[in-house]
């Protein structure tokens, strides 16, 4: 068994937010925003009187050197969150970000947004924490088969916000993303996997 450990784009990790009169508004905008840089609110909503807001966070990985063969058996998602309001829960998706190296406005609002698939069970966000998603086999699926090298583009979105039921409470978090000084609270990715055993005959002559 082996464990691999990826880090996502520097240049395509972020969040992408909408404004609107009202948060179906909001939820549904195609005039839209986006900041990579290195903390931002990562998902979530919140009531500015005559602006309601809504966030969505982007993380791509490229995942390669998983030899051929290998059978993934499990994966984890983990992103730093802090600043935390309210009592937020937390859902994992795959986004169809245009490009995973370079974070665009239009991402938004690039993706399934009523009963998307959802890779992992949602999460119940710790302040000041890394926060981990354990994917489940759909989210599996969306892992590149091993060796062929790709990017699995994972988007997180608050509860609501994918249940079409945002109101006027705040919640959301911020998180670190990938430009963040350092490592140590960088979006990762952490592939466990196994590679079939070999058998080599030999042949004894008596």
């Amino acid at each position: 068994m082996a464990t691999i450990t990826f880090y996502s784009s520097e240049t395509g990790t972020g969040s992408a937010w909408a404004s609107a009169s009202t948060f179906p508004l909001a939820r549904s905008s195609t005039w839209t925003n986006k900041s990579n840089t290195s903390w931002n609110t990562a998902w979530g909503s919140f009531d500015a009187g005559a602006l309601k807001y809504c966030y969505r966070g982007f993380f791509p990985f490229y995942v390669t050197w998983i030899p051929a063969g290998a059978t993934i058996t499990s994966a984890v998602f983990s992103v730093y969150l802090y600043g935390t309001v309210g009592t937020p829960t937390m859902g994992l998706i795959l986004t169809t970000q245009t490009d995973p190296t370079s974070l665009a406005v239009g991402d938004y609002d690039n993706l399934t947004l009523d009963t998307p698939s959802e890779g992992a069970t949602r999460v119940s966000v710790t302040d000041a924490s890394y926060n981990d998603f354990t994917l489940n086999a759909t989210g599996l699926s969306w892992l590149p088969t091993p060796w062929t090298d790709g990017y699995i583009k994972l988007g997180t979105r608050e509860a609501r916000d994918i249940d079409n039921g945002l109101n006027s409470t705040d919640t959301y978090s911020n998180a670190r993303f990938s430009d963040y000084s350092g490592t140590a609270s960088d979006p990762k990715l952490v592939i466990t996997y196994t590679v079939p055993s070999t058998f080599t005959p030999k042949i004894i002559i008596c």
